[in-house]
């Protein structure tokens, strides 16, 4: 079968757009120096990189482009080249964002991933093939499986956790064969989906809990209902414009009944709201058409109450549990129903806790065959087996859950899935496992042992810097926090580098095995989530770093030296560091570098003297200066 790749798809994506992004559709956009903000974290750090000098990315300007691409710039690999493989890793698993059983046979599994697509199981996650390659978009929020034929498959798009570095969505997709193929099934413009309900009874009929755009205010987000298999789509509940619907349940044993958690939310680079009196419950019993705001002891017009997750019991439809966080990030308890929605009551306040983000970590699910058992995802996963009363952590699992299912035909199969990936239990809970072939990592940037190709180093989202000798399923992780730049010497490959957020660098003499500080001697005060560095191409033991600075090392990053001042513009709004440094090889008096407040610099006496020459340039966060190996 012919293979089809995009070639410099990235550098394509990037220039165009740059372009679609200068024209007129910005022109009322703020410009970035407005706002002021504190610390920036991961996703704070992937907007500002991709929105400056704006205040947010356009997502219909992103998809336009990823389209245009894909249209005019994909490339058929000839017979005789050299074909891409894998090379892991397989169990250093990422972000999860959705799980969906199918119905009939616990074996097949489908889960969705923050920007890897969907990928499929048929021995129950001992592993997986990637089932939506060459979709437009990979961000994934939601799966379900049509109960009566599960080849049919519903893939909401968008990663629904509120994040800023999230990728918007398409819509929704609809597969009829298991997931060989998919087509567009509507929703284009609802970025992202929190969950899709299937009628036990009748298909046909769907809903869509769409979040719409996270970073400003739009219409295309609430309830929607499709009678038709997802050919048309029609709103039914709409509450405003900056309230997202999270999740939506439906009653198997009344159909008729639904249930519906929205979420008062905006999260822009200048203005983050997690909550709000719009957020609440609506309980709707004439299959969509009209809904009435929950009440009886669950928070009504309360600007504390955020994110909302649902589950309506399979074997007793009057018991209703929804896991509610509050606006300051923080859990705000796990309420219970148990006369259908009418009357709650907070069952544990501190269930599924988590320090200060719980609106992105939320998820709650009932044991399809017992209603006092159930799962509560927060920071861990949490499972009680009296109807929430008390909560106790599951051992060994990765932090921050999204996502739990039980299997409909044996619920003592359950999979639940976080941030490191897939957990999964084949016996009701006792025991449990990590899936370890699941290649959704993500990375920040990679290295290559350059005396044995086969040792790879990556820095990876929330895994750390992760390495392996040559097995696409035995990586490790060899240095802590999230993982970002990391370098091997060239001559001796027994010193490694590697860093942390925000200038963390580590020194290995070992090869990688262990690590110690190394930034003795280097000015912290401001610092890129991802701090920039580099090896001199003809000496190994110099390297360079930067901060806000240009500091260099003589001694294998045991001290440092700034060779430059302050090279950025201000320090305001997180912005003001040096994102990127390279050296020439030819003169290695000659040294370049970038900020995230569009200046490039240049020095050609070893940092002597420095000279700005962004002149011509794009006012845009410059994110690599790379040298020719051959010039200066």
């Amino acid at each position: 079968m012919k293979k089809i790749f995009f070639i410099t798809i990235f550098v394509i994506v990037l220039i165009y757009i740059f372009y679609r992004l200068s024209g007129n559709e910005l022109n009322n956009y703020r410009s970035i120096s407005e706002f002021k903000k504190g610390s920036v974290p991961a996703e704070e750090w992937f907007e500002s990189q991709r929105a400056f000098p704006f205040d947010e990315i356009p997502n219909e300007e992103y998809i336009k482009s990823v389209e245009y691409v894909r249209k005019n710039f994909t490339v058929s690999i000839k017979d005789n080249s050299s074909a891409w493989t894998l090379s892991g890793p397989k169990n250093i698993e990422g972000r999860i964002t959705t799980i969906a059983i199918h119905p009939l046979n616990p074996q097949i599994v489908y889960t969705g991933t923050a920007n890897g697509g969907v990928w499929k199981s048929t021995d129950f996650c001992q592993s997986w093939i990637s089932v939506f390659d060459n979709q437009i978009t990979s961000s994934v929020g939601s799966i379900a499986i049509d109960p009566l034929n599960p080849e049919i498959i519903y893939c909401g798009t968008g990663e629904a956790n509120s994040l800023r570095s999230y990728y918007a969505g398409t819509g929704i997709y609809k597969s009829t064969n298991g997931g060989a193929s998919w087509i567009k099934a509507g929703l284009d413009s609802s970025y992202s989906i929190g969950n899709i309900a299937i009628n036990p009874v009748n298909p046909l009929i769907l809903y869509a809990a769409a979040g719409g755009w996270t970073r400003r205010k739009n219409n295309e987000r609430g309830i929607y209902k499709s009678t038709d298999g997802g050919s048309s789509w029609s709103r039914k509940l709409f509450i405003a414009d900056s309230v997202a619907a999270i999740d939506v349940a439906i009653d198997q044993s009344n159909p008729t009944k639904l249930i519906a958690a929205m979420w008062e939310r905006q999260r822009r680079e200048d203005y983050i709201k997690y909550g709000g009196p719009k957020s609440g419950l609506f309980v709707s019993t004439d299959s969509g058409e009209s809904w009435t705001q929950a009440g009886g002891g669950f928070p009504v017009n309360d600007n504390s109450l955020g994110r909302i997750s649902i589950d309506i019991s399979k074997s007793n439809s009057q018991i209703i549990y929804a896991l509610t966080a509050a606006t300051s990030g923080v859990t705000k308890g796990l309420y219970k129903s148990t006369n259908g929605g009418s009357n709650w009551t907070n069952v544990n306040a501190s269930a599924a806790a988590s320090s200060n983000y719980a609106w992105f970590n939320r998820v709650c699910k009932i044991n399809p065959e017992n209603p006092n058992v159930l799962f509560c995802g927060g920071l861990d996963m949490e499972y009680s087996n009296n109807g929430g009363i008390t909560l106790s952590s599951i051992n060994n699992s990765h932090v921050d859950q999204h996502a739990v299912a039980f299997a409909a035909s044996n619920p003592n199969y359950i999979v639940t899935g976080n941030d490191g990936g897939i957990d999964y239990t084949t016996n009701g809970g006792s025991s449990w496992s990590a899936s370890t072939t699941l290649p959704v990592t993500q990375f920040y940037a990679g290295e290559i042992d350059y005396t044995n190709p086969n040792i790879i180093f990556g820095g990876t989202q929330d895994n750390g810097t992760v390495r392996t000798t040559g097995d696409i399923s035995t990586w490790n992780s060899i240095y802590g926090g999230d993982g970002f730049y990391c370098l091997s010497d060239y001559n001796n490959p027994l010193y490694v580098y590697a860093s942390s957020q925000n200038g963390g660098l580590g020194r290995s003499t070992d090869g990688g095995n262990s690590f110690s500080g190394a930034t003795s001697g280097l000015d912290l005060q401001y610092t890129n989530w991802m701090t920039p560095f580099v090896m001199d191409k003809n000496n190994p033991e110099i390297l360079y770093c930067g901060t806000y600075k240009i500091f260099k090392t003589t001694n294998r990053m045991q001290s440092w030296t700034a060779i430059s001042p302050d090279l950025a513009n201000a320090h305001i709004r997180n912005l003001g560091t040096i994102t990127t440094v390279d050296v020439s090889k030819s003169n290695p008096d000659v040294i370049y570098c970038g900020t995230d407040d569009a200046n490039v610099w240049v020095t050609t006496n070893g940092g002597s003297n420095w000279n700005k020459i962004n002149s011509g340039l794009p006012y845009r966060w410059v994110t690599r200066v790379t040298v020719h190996p051959d010039s200066c």
